[in-house]
Parts: C-alpha cells; structure tokens; sequence
C-alpha cells in the first residue's frame, strides 16, 4: 500500500467519522487528531498556504490568550474552539492531488447512499418507535443527550448533533456535493428525495432556504441544455409532489408545528426577526471592540454569554477584522461549479452557524476541495463532474 491509498483511504476515514461516527469523550474526533500525522503523507509546501495558516493560527489564539486574561473563567472553552479552528485550518497544508480521486469520489458516493439509507431508517424510529430511539441515541450517540428530549417534544430530528439546524446544513452540504457530480436519473431522485425529506424533519428554515438557492445555483449555472433544464424542473415537480402525496398529512403537520415555533420564538425575541436583528445591532455598536484579534470565542453581553447566531458576526467578535481577510482565501480561485457548495456554506455562515461547528466546516472544506482539486487534474472519472 503506497502513500497515495494510506492518504485517500484517511480521508474516507475522516468523512465516515465526521458524518457517523459518535464523539464519544472528545472534543475534537481522533480522525481530525490524526491530521497532523497524515499531513506528513501529504503535505503541500505552498509558501502563501503557509502563510496564510500561521497568520490564522496567530490570530485564533491570539485571541484565545487576550481572553485567558480578560475572562478567565472560559479559557477552557476558548483554548478548546481555537484548537479546533487550527486543526481545521491544516487543511490549507494538506495537498489532495495526492489522493486517489477516482477511489475518494467512487466511494463518497456509495458512503452518503447509505448514509441517506441509515438516517432515513433513524427518522422512522423518531416519529414512530421513540422509545426505541431514545435508547439507542443514548447509547450509541452519547453527546446527543442534552438536547434528545426537547427534539422529541418539538418533533425536530437532529441525529447526533444537538441543533437540528447544524443536521440540516449538514445534509445540504452533502447534497450540494452530489449535485456536483453526473448523477444517473436513479440516483438524482433517490438522493434528491432523501434530503429534502431528511431536511424537512430538522424544520430548519435555513436549511431549506440553502437548499433553494442549491438547486437556483444548479439550474442557472450547473445546467447548460434547455432540454435539460426542462427536465430538471419536471423531475423536481414530480419529487416535491411525490413526497407531498405520501407524506402530505405529516408535511401539513410539520409545517404547524414550525409556525408555532416561529410564534413562541418571536414573542421571546428569539426567532427571525428579533433576536437576528438584535444581534446585527449589537454587532455594528461593538464592531470595534479589539477589532485585531478579538476577545475570544465565549462571547460576554452585561455578564451573560452572548450568542450571536451568525458566522459572520462571531469571527469579528471572537477573532478580530483581520481574519475575515485571511478566511476569504479559502476562496480563491472560485468559479460557476463552486457555486452550489458556496450557497451551502453561505446560508449559515450569515444567519446560523457552520464555523462553529467543526463537523460542519471539516466537512465543507474537504468536499469544496475535492470539488476544486477534481477540476484541476486529469482522472478518469472526471467526466463525473458536472
């Protein structure tokens, strides 16, 4: 076994891990540990990635010391999210040309088939078997346990993350990867009709706003043919009226429950509307507050730990100006192809979160540069991408 298959099949081991495996006692999951080893396989000495990775890491932690003495008392916390952050950003040194891409693609693939197939089966257990649910989340998923019941109440399905909405950008990200290969008919309903039924059962709206813009990005950009573009719609019509016709009394359910939802939010100040717009107030009064590198991740408003519910305000208030500068790198060399990925990422990184969530944003990060490392080379199977 050479360098290249050791490298790709980590890399799998790391999208497994990132999508299923349970964290167990760990903060960060061993897979993304394991990175700084494996970066010794297929470390990319490019002098402006490095660059760029050490102005990051200067910053987050910058950060977390400035914190450590002004708010002692979370310096565990902001020393754990920064940590997180930098084995992230090792991503930037981490070379994909040497991977296999036809085994990485082949088999993401046949991975989030039965990934749609596994979740799928769980929704089932949710709604209809939840004590069966409850047992098996709480042993097999133990960091699912804060927030299992209140999912439950609420009819939220979330899988092993806390926040339904963190599970909904997850499967859009997901999605988004997918709509970037060809896929064959069969395979363009079957994972079409999964996610919009998995993302339908998180009741996130944002994730069913990125959704939307995923498939606009795919239908103005990703579609050349007229033909095919007429095509697409008449497919999304007949999925979107299927599930409507099998699943048509939950949906009307659903949707209830979410204006319900939205009602208790706005009257706590909460929900679209006042809580978000709270927060983009809050953010221009104290855009300047140590704009160089912050004052760390647990953010404090008149003594009481502020939320900001957006990527967007988190990285000027936790780490500073300058890194919406260097973060913005990530980008470069982005083109129409990029764009459903983009819109994925783009959603909750103004409105919720998926900086904040290293599984979101590992997971971003490896399939974007999949994507844009598959265009630059030749293999045989990239007439799978669209």
């Amino acid at each position: 076994m050479n360098k290249t298959h050791i490298s790709t099949l980590y890399l799998l081991f790391l999208v497994v891990d990132l999508l299923v495996f349970p964290k167990l006692l760990f903060s960060t999951p061993i897979s993304i540990i394991l990175l700084p080893i494996f970066l010794i396989l297929s470390v990319k000495f490019n002098k402006l990635n490095v660059i760029i990775f050490f102005l990051l890491i200067s910053i987050v932690f910058s950060s977390v010391f400035f914190s450590a003495l002004s708010y002692s008392d979370y310096v565990s916390e902001n020393t754990k999210r920064g940590m997180q952050l930098g084995f992230i950003f090792l991503f930037l040194l981490y070379d994909f040309n040497k991977i296999d891409l036809n085994l990485i693609f082949s088999s993401i693939r046949r991975l989030l088939f039965f990934y749609y197939l596994f979740v799928l089966v769980l929704i089932y257990f949710f709604y209809f078997k939840s004590e069966l649910y409850v047992s098996f989340m709480t042993v097999v998923f133990p960091e699912s346990i804060p927030m299992l019941l209140v999912n439950l109440q609420s009819q939220r399905f979330s899988f092993h993350f806390t926040d339904p909405n963190a599970f909904g950008y997850m499967i859009v990200i997901t999605l988004a990867f997918l709509l970037s290969m060809k896929l064959h008919t069969r395979e363009f309903v079957f994972f079409v009709i999964c996610a919009l039924i998995i993302i339908l059962t998180t009741q996130s709206r944002g994730a069913m706003i990125s959704c939307g813009l995923v498939f606009l990005s795919y239908f103005l950009f990703i579609i050349k043919s007229k033909r095919l573009k007429i095509y697409f719609i008449f497919m999304l019509i007949v999925i979107i009226s299927i599930i409507y016709f099998i699943w048509g009394e939950y949906l009307d359910i659903f949707f209830s429950v979410m204006n319900q939802r939205s009602e208790i939010e706005a009257s706590m100040g909460a929900g679209v509307g006042g809580g978000r717009i709270e927060s983009w107030f809050y953010f221009i009064n104290n855009i300047n507050y140590n704009p160089f590198f912050g004052s760390g991740y647990m953010l404090q408003r008149d003594g009481e730990l502020y939320r900001p519910h957006s990527d967007f305000i988190r990285l000027n208030l936790s780490y500073g100006i300058l890194i919406y500068f260097l973060f913005s790198y990530i980008f470069i060399g982005f083109r129409k192809k990029h764009i459903m990925l983009f819109f994925a990422f783009l959603i909750p990184f103004f409105i919720n979160t998926i900086i904040d969530d290293y599984r979101l944003f590992a997971t971003f990060i490896i399939f974007y540069s999949l994507i844009r490392t598959a265009e630059c080379t030749d293999f045989s199977e990239k007439r799978s991408l669209s």
